[in-house]
């Protein structure tokens, strides 16, 4: 089911990426680490597009990605984990 969402998903991000100017902010998070039973942190990363204040008529947008770490240098709209 998700690979027919992929076209979407890229989509969304050519558009959040359009105007230039895009926020990004990873909160981190806890998540089940498989086959022990505990929780590991893993982080969720929001871009968020919104110029409505700089008085212009694109729709904003949010697209979120999920990364079991954070790899330094390595997490970016272009080349989500």
């Amino acid at each position: 089911m998700s690979g027919y969402l992929n076209p979407l998903v890229e989509a969304l991000g050519r558009y959040l990426l359009a105007p230039g100017k895009v926020h990004a902010d990873d909160t981190p998070m806890p998540v089940l680490a498989p086959g022990n039973g505990q929780t590991k942190t893993g982080r969720l990363w929001v871009y968020v597009r919104d110029e409505r204040n700089a008085g212009s008529a694109a729709p904003p947008a949010v697209w979120f990605a999920y990364s079991p770490n954070r790899p330094i240098g390595k997490v970016s709209i272009r080349n989500p984990i």
